[in-house]
């Protein structure tokens, strides 16, 4: 689903926006001759390996049950640059060391918007994207993953894309909760898993951040250097 929406639904939305030409510049660059571009489409693959020994289970007030898999990310890079993995990666994919470390390096940082979406959440998320904290936010994750900026981005709205094929708009909490009914009767049509209504409701605010952040990353690659 991940690669699926990285190659469609993505793309549209990056036409949208009017950045998809210098992505597409971008990625075209190359890593001991295969292109980004190609590299995140094998990271793609292998982004949540860290999934599994991060499981842990969680409990909510009603005594039901939840997973959580904090710092999967930083485990599925781990994963990638493991003595057994690379060298299945190397068999498997013929890279070289450089090329496996970039595909680890995007496994680690596919998260990196997710998880300032998940300090706003304790606030007024839709304030938060109209405000300056989130400027403030964007411009910290770029200076701690110089190099990576734009993989950032691109992995975060494919993969937020990914999560559900039920997608809605809204530009507030209020829009949003008056489409639970409408999600709910969705999921249960396609017979999905009622947990996707989450990542239903959390899509258009996924969505906005990553156009906020792609278009400062694009801002910043367009000013000249002084």
């Amino acid at each position: 689903m991940f690669e699926n929406f990285y190659n469609d639904e993505a793309l549209k939305y990056l036409e949208n926006w009017g950045i998809e030409k210098e992505i597409e510049k971008y990625l075209s660059q190359t890593i001991d001759n295969k292109s980004k571009d190609d590299l995140i489409r094998i990271a793609i693959l292998f982004h949540d390996l860290g999934k599994f020994t991060q499981r842990k289970i969680n409990y909510k007030d009603d005594g039901s049950t939840f997973f959580i898999f904090k710092n999967h990310e930083i485990a599925s890079a781990n994963i990638i640059k493991s003595q057994s993995f690379s060298d299945w990666l190397k068999d498997q994919y013929f890279l070289t060391d450089a090329q496996i470390n970039y595909i680890a390096q995007c496994a680690g940082v596919h998260y990196e918007l997710g998880k300032i979406r998940d300090r706003a959440n304790q606030s007024d998320i839709f304030q938060y994207v109209k405000g300056d904290q989130i400027q403030k936010d964007i411009q910290e994750i770029m200076e701690q993953n110089k190099g990576f900026e734009l993989e950032i981005g691109i992995l975060f709205l494919a993969d937020s894309l990914a999560k559900t094929e039920i997608h809605i708009n809204g530009n507030n909490d209020e829009d949003i909760n008056q489409k639970s009914f409408l999600i709910k009767e969705e999921i249960s049509k396609k017979g999905l898993n009622f947990t996707m209504e989450k990542a239903a409701k959390q899509m258009p605010i996924n969505i906005k951040i990553a156009e906020i952040y792609l278009k400062t990353w694009l801002e910043k690659r367009s000013k000249p250097i002084i």
